[in-house]
């Protein structure tokens, strides 16, 4: 992010943020952060400032819900980059609750908490506002 983008998105406050985990290829492993709308501008912090960025969502084309998300998943792209966001627990992290009653219970509130999450984002991100679709390359 450039220093004038984090005053700018900094100086107001945030529609709606979240946890998330963003990957910028399609086979790369993903970077946690916080992603924030603040107006008309989508941003991401990371722990590392080289993978936080800012983009205006008047900006994003080709919005998709993948199938296999379940809702706790999108992609995007924006002037030909790949954006990927993944929101609520891990399955690394679900794999660690014990497979009983009680931890499938766990399991299922935390999938249908990212899926909410991600359900959010979505309408927010698919406004009127938003680029219609790159065309597809055949």
């Amino acid at each position: 992010m450039t220093s004038a983008a984090t005053s700018e998105v900094g100086a107001a406050q945030p529609t709606f943020s979240s946890p998330a985990v963003v990957k910028r290829r399609s086979l790369s492993y993903g970077t946690r952060g916080i992603l924030a709308l603040t107006g008309n501008r989508l941003a991401f912090t990371a722990g590392d400032p080289a993978k936080s960025w800012e983009i205006a969502v008047s900006d994003i084309a080709n919005l998709k819900k993948p199938w296999y998300g379940m809702g706790s998943y999108m992609t995007f792209r924006v002037n030909g980059q790949h954006y990927a966001l993944a929101f609520g627990a891990r399955g690394s992290t679900l794999a660690t609750i014990p497979d009983d009653a009680a931890g499938d219970a766990i399991k299922v509130e935390a999938m249908a908490e990212g899926a909410s999450i991600g359900r959010h984002w979505f309408s927010l991100l698919s406004r009127s506002d938003v680029t219609p679709a790159e065309p597809q390359s055949q």
